[in-house]
């Protein structure tokens, strides 16, 4: 799965961006007692929050999460610190699992990343950008 990361601006992610880079790894922390939403995972870079996965993503990977069942990386995947804070950084969320046999044929497309193209809006200046990574 692939997304913005959800309320970037309000944690500590904007202060973190200059830190930052792609493929840095980042934790899913559960937060079944968030008031907003039980099935909330918090995403952390260095033990600090810098937001969330996207809403309607969360009740299948609290799943996973909470059953432990799959190994689950996540990773920035795409950082534009010129854009605006809701699409200043994207992820991928990966489930792992190691594989005794192999997969159907129609089914390997799973064991392989996709590259994902990533077009800004604009920037906090209201220029345009277009951002499509190679």
């Amino acid at each position: 799965m692939q997304c913005f990361v959800k309320g970037f601006r309000y944690y500590s992610g904007p202060s973190l961006l200059n830190a930052t880079s792609e493929a840095d790894m980042l934790e899913l922390v559960r937060e079944p007692d968030n008031t907003c939403n039980s099935f909330a995972i918090a995403l952390h870079w260095n033990d600090h929050k810098i937001g969330f996965i996207h809403r309607k993503e969360k009740n299948l990977f609290s799943k996973f999460l909470d059953a432990g069942v799959l190994e689950i990386h996540t990773e920035i995947t795409y950082l534009k610190p010129e854009a605006e804070t809701w699409e200043n950084v994207s992820i991928s969320i990966y489930l792992l699992k190691e594989m005794s046999e192999s997969l159907p044929t129609h089914a390997n497309y799973l064991t392989t990343p996709e590259t994902t193209r990533y077009h800004s809006l604009k920037n906090h200046r209201g220029h345009h950008l277009q951002h499509q990574p190679e």
